[in-house]
């Protein structure tokens, strides 16, 4: 799950550590260490000048913002019991205080048939119809999520790049043309 906050240094304690002691020795027998999500990283010190002051001050500079709990995970080595107590407790925060935190989720856009009839064109003829329908790089984003075809690809990407040399905003040379002079 990805998360993204509004303040680049934030700190979300999931749980605090916590040590447990022998009851007679008062021996410590174990220790839970704690959770806690860090929303930014420390990425050194700069100077700044102080207007008010003229002082020249040190200030954090952070890197963040987002938050990547698979990526978490891994690193730290979490258990799936942990990483699902992160989850649960940065889902919360996202339905108590969503101007802090939000979710992030991404949404694969649906891709749609060039025209109606493609799925049932003889492959021959897709080039030549994505070409005289000027849906090209329509038809080869589908062609590639759908069937993928080599033959139709191939055919496809030499189209795009036969005319990727003409400049969409120029227009076609016309003889036919008349020019007034006054």
């Amino acid at each position: 799950m990805l998360y993204e906050s509004n303040y680049t240094a934030l700190t979300v304690l999931v749980r605090p550590e916590s040590v447990q002691y022998h009851g007679a020795t008062g021996v410590e027998i174990a220790r839970t260490k704690a959770l806690t999500v860090d929303f930014g990283t420390h990425g050194g010190e700069i100077p700044i000048v102080n207007p008010l002051t003229g002082e020249t001050e040190r200030h954090a500079l952070m890197h963040g913002r987002f938050y990547d709990t698979e990526e978490a995970k891994e690193r730290f080595g979490w258990d799936d019991e942990e990483h699902e107590s992160v989850v649960m407790a940065l889902d919360k925060l996202c339905r108590e205080q969503p101007f802090i935190i939000a979710k992030v989720e991404f949404h694969q856009p649906e891709i749609v048939r060039p025209w109606p009839t493609y799925d049932e064109a003889h492959w021959k003829t897709i080039p030549t119809l994505a070409q005289t329908l000027g849906l090209t790089e329509t038809a080869l984003v589908y062609e590639r999520a759908n069937k993928n075809r080599e033959t139709v690809v191939a055919a496809l990407e030499a189209q795009m790049v036969e005319h990727a040399d003409l400049p969409e905003s120029a227009p076609l040379p016309r003889e036919d043309l008349i020019t007034l002079e006054s």
